[in-house]
Formats: structure tokens, C-alpha cells, sequence
């Protein structure tokens, strides 16, 4: 048989839940976020550009010596 709990002890458990909760919502509207990741996905594809653009200026460099 299990033990009765408190109203106290039920609540805690309450508040403690509803803020483990809103830790998951917030985690999830940053992840979701359209801005947040237009960000990124603009970074990472400057980032591709750059690594390609870099790699041609390479090839030429290296043909031209």
C-alpha cells in the first residue's frame, strides 16, 4: 500500500512539473524559432560559399604557379 501524500506534497509536485513543462515549451519556440533559424541556415550557407569560393582561388593560385 502506498503511502497518502499531502495537499503540500501534491503541489510541489505540481509546480515542479509546470516548470519542467515550461523549460520544454521554451526550448521548443527557440528551436522553432523562423528568425532563429534563418539565421543559422544563412551562416551555414555563407559558410558553404565561402569554403568554395576559398577552394577556387586555391586551384587558380596553384595553376598559376
Amino acid at each position: 500500500m502506498t503511502p497518502q501524500r499531502t495537499p503540500a506534497e501534491i503541489e510541489a509536485d505540481l509546480v515542479q512539473a509546470r516548470a519542467k513543462l515550461q523549460s520544454t515549451v521554451d526550448d521548443l519556440a527557440t528551436r522553432l524559432d523562423p528568425k532563429t533559424n534563418a539565421k543559422k541556415l544563412g551562416l551555414a550557407a555563407a559558410g558553404v560559399v565561402g569554403a568554395i569560393i576559398a577552394s577556387k582561388v586555391l586551384r587558380r593560385t596553384k595553376r598559376q604557379h
